[in-house]
């Protein structure tokens, strides 16, 4: 179930009391930076897996290719 931001009121609440609109304009700039901020660090966290991915990758296709030398060389001894 999701709940409202933390430090903003729930909209029912706000439409009963009344709002104070510089007040809650400066509570959704916060909101509006802590996402970008964690948007921005999600960001560089996919990026860093992808590169990861990457090598993996590659280490793999290595790892392959040494697997299909060393059959082919046990094959040309039998």
């Amino acid at each position: 179930m999701y709940h409202h931001l933390p430090g903003v009121a729930p909209a029912d609440q706000m439409q009963n009391d009344g709002v104070e609109p510089s007040s809650f304009t400066t509570k959704l700039l916060q909101k509006v930076e802590e996402l970008t901020l964690y948007s921005a660090e999600a960001d560089k966290r996919l990026g860093e897996q992808q590169t990861l991915l990457l090598q993996m990758q590659a280490q793999l296709k290595a790892q392959q290719a040494e697997i299909d030398r060393l059959k082919a060389q046990e094959a040309a001894r039998l």
